[in-house]
């Protein structure tokens, strides 16, 4: 387990320095994003639409985000000094 970010618990209004699995905090943005209705379910899409809470979050500048991207946009969380462009 690791640290969750500082970012993630202000997000959920959780104690900074909690440890958990990143697989648990991924279901917990997953949850959000179900809770405020902002799964894309057109096409067989597995994409997200970026409200302002999770633009702020992972720094996001686009409106949608697929799981790829999500996948990127949560390790960049944990690795703030590792570069990847999405």
């Amino acid at each position: 387990m690791l640290e969750v970010p500082y970012s993630i618990c202000d997000f959920f209004n959780l104690e900074r320095g909690i440890r958990a699995p990143k697989t648990e905090v991924a279901k917990r943005i997953y949850e959000y994003v179900r809770k405020h209705n902002l799964r894309i379910l057109e096409n067989n899409s597995h994409s997200i639409i970026v409200d302002y809470k999770l633009k702020k979050l992972f720094d996001y500048k686009k409106d949608t985000m697929n799981f790829e991207e999500f996948k990127i946009a949560l390790y960049k969380l944990y690795n703030p000094k590792i570069i990847i462009e999405i």
